[in-house]
């Protein structure tokens, strides 16, 4: 049991790195096209994979909260539910 939740704590753990160095991506992007000494389309190209980066991040976000929601509500057990009723 001990080794299933350590296992469970270092995946919250990854999901949590792999979201920050997403954002961490799109704010290096955003910097970059700030730099007035590019070209504009490259700076309009930088902008974009910002952009991107910042929804990959907010959907994997998104995506993990529910996933939680959903095992939260699951593991409630039946003897809790009666009780509450």
């Amino acid at each position: 049991m001990r080794l299933d939740m350590g296992l469970c704590l270092m995946s919250v753990l990854d999901d949590f790195m792999r979201v920050r160095d997403l954002r961490k991506r799109a704010a290096e992007y955003e910097r970059a096209a700030s730099d007035p000494s590019l070209p504009a389309n490259v700076r309009t190209r930088y902008v974009l994979i910002a952009n991107h980066y910042r929804v990959v991040a907010d959907g994997d976000e998104r995506a993990k909260r529910a996933s939680w929601r959903t095992k939260a509500t699951r593991q409630i057990p039946a003897h809790y539910k009666i009780a509450a009723e």
